[in-house]
């Protein structure tokens, strides 16, 4: 079927044939996980955000590459449609969605050519998040995704829920696995993606990168962090906040108390840290 629109007014309206889902939040709040779930949709094509070097390229704090990556993508698709109508050939069929993530948000999401493309916002309980970060870099962890960034992120979390804007939607990792995901659902459902219980469970077998040579059968001690990631991506999407797992430094652990923007996200958390003090889980 011919598309009756111009190629003008597509390229004007790019999201007409190529809408751009962003996920995005805080590192290990389950972004990687979803993304790798959503991307088992047929409706949803995955979008390999790396530039030349390998680099995070959404990441990055100047946006333009990515933005113009993808604006070479709908510019390839109109050029397509184009193509067929002239040749009066059947269009080629197109994912309706390119899916993203970047695991850090960034206020400029909000903005410019980012400010047309859905975000999903997902953060996570920072006791566990800090808890897993510590794991990851030995309680070395980088300025970049320390308890600062973090107040910042769900600054912007906050923000966000009680000032509500177009195609932006946010969500708590924990309010994920609510009522049989629903919170997640009606997300999904108002984007435009149809769900079912098997979404959330183990599809494909999917690495986390080319450099995996082999899926892990089991999260056993040792495994290196590519290792790790590919285990966990390969699980069906579950509740891993395991409060007799909770490692923190006590600074780390003050320094998020002393924040009524994480209170106001997760106002549990003075309660998780006084049964710590009276032995209830560890630090």
């Amino acid at each position: 079927m011919q598309n009756p629109l111009s190629k003008i007014y597509i390229y004007l309206n790019p999201m007409l044939i190529m809408r751009v889902i962003l996920i995005t939040g805080f590192p290990h709040s389950g972004t990687t996980v979803f993304q790798k779930i959503l991307a088992e949709k047929p409706e949803v094509e995955l979008f390999y955000g790396k530039d030349e070097e390998g680099n995070n390229i959404v990441g990055e704090m100047d946006n333009r590459f990515f933005s113009h990556k993808i604006r070479e993508l709908q510019q390839k698709r109109i050029d397509e449609i184009e193509y067929a109508e002239i040749m009066e050939q059947e269009e080629h069929e197109y994912a309706d969605f390119i899916l993203a993530k970047d695991p850090m948000f960034h206020k400029f999401f909000l903005e410019g050519d980012y400010k047309d493309y859905i975000k999903i916002f997902m953060i996570r309980n920072p006791l566990f998040v800090f808890s897993s970060l510590n794991k990851r870099f030995d309680y070395d962890i980088p300025a970049e995704q320390g308890v600062q960034k973090y107040i910042d992120t769900v600054q912007s979390f906050n923000d966000l829920r009680e000032n509500p804007i177009e195609n932006v939607y946010t969500i708590r990792y924990e309010d994920c696995f609510e009522n049989n995901f629903e919170n997640l659902t009606n997300i999904l459902k108002g984007i435009g993606i149809e769900t079912n219980d098997a979404l959330f469970e183990m599809g494909d077998i999917k690495k986390d990168s080319e450099d995996t040579k082999e899926i892990p059968s089991s999260m056993k001690e040792g495994l290196e962090h590519t290792e790790y990631r590919t285990w966990q991506i390969n699980q069906p999407f579950r509740n891993m906040n395991d409060y007799g797992k909770l490692d923190l430094k006590w600074e780390q652990i003050n320094h998020l108390l002393d924040s009524k923007e994480v209170l106001k996200a997760y106002p549990e958390v003075g309660d998780v840290v006084n049964r710590t003090m009276h032995g209830g889980v560890g630090v």
